[in-house]
Protein backbone atom coordinates (compact mmCIF):
# COMPACT_ATOMS: atom_id res chain seq x y z
CA UNK A 1 0.00 0.00 0.00
CA UNK A 2 1.49 3.33 -1.03
CA UNK A 3 1.63 6.34 1.24
CA UNK A 4 -1.07 8.15 -0.72
CA UNK A 5 -3.39 5.15 -0.42
CA UNK A 6 -2.69 4.94 3.32
CA UNK A 7 -3.44 8.66 3.78
CA UNK A 8 -6.68 8.31 1.84
CA UNK A 9 -7.75 5.35 3.99
CA UNK A 10 -6.93 7.27 7.17
CA UNK A 11 -8.93 10.27 5.97
CA UNK A 12 -11.92 8.07 5.09
CA UNK A 13 -11.81 6.52 8.57
CA UNK A 14 -11.66 9.99 10.13
CA UNK A 15 -14.66 11.16 8.09
CA UNK A 16 -16.61 8.05 9.10
CA UNK A 17 -15.91 8.82 12.76
CA UNK A 18 -17.01 12.43 12.27
CA UNK A 19 -20.24 11.21 10.63
CA UNK A 20 -20.90 8.85 13.54
CA UNK A 21 -20.32 11.67 16.04
CA UNK A 22 -22.65 13.90 14.03
CA UNK A 23 -25.36 11.22 14.15
CA UNK A 24 -25.02 11.00 17.93
CA UNK A 25 -25.33 14.77 18.22
CA UNK A 26 -28.41 14.75 15.95
CA UNK A 27 -29.99 12.16 18.23
CA UNK A 28 -29.69 14.70 21.04
CA UNK A 29 -26.96 12.96 23.03
CA UNK A 30 -25.63 15.15 25.86
CA UNK A 31 -22.16 16.71 25.53
CA UNK A 32 -20.71 14.26 28.07
CA UNK A 33 -21.67 11.31 25.84
CA UNK A 34 -20.26 13.00 22.75
CA UNK A 35 -17.01 13.80 24.54
CA UNK A 36 -16.66 10.24 25.86
CA UNK A 37 -17.28 8.86 22.36
CA UNK A 38 -14.74 11.26 20.80
CA UNK A 39 -12.03 10.45 23.32
CA UNK A 40 -12.30 6.67 23.22
CA UNK A 41 -9.96 4.73 20.98
CA UNK A 42 -10.84 4.92 17.27
CA UNK A 43 -9.33 3.94 13.97
CA UNK A 44 -8.30 7.53 13.31
CA UNK A 45 -4.76 8.62 13.93
CA UNK A 46 -5.87 11.98 15.32
CA UNK A 47 -8.78 11.63 17.78
CA UNK A 48 -8.01 15.19 18.92
CA UNK A 49 -9.71 16.35 15.74
CA UNK A 50 -12.99 14.99 17.01
CA UNK A 51 -12.52 16.77 20.33
CA UNK A 52 -11.92 20.03 18.44
CA UNK A 53 -15.23 19.52 16.62
CA UNK A 54 -17.01 19.16 19.95
CA UNK A 55 -15.60 22.49 21.11
CA UNK A 56 -16.73 24.18 17.90
CA UNK A 57 -20.31 23.06 18.45
CA UNK A 58 -20.58 24.59 21.95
Amino acid sequence: MGLNEYENSARIAELQDIAALDRLAAEGQPPAVLNRWATREHRTARPGGLRRLLHLSH
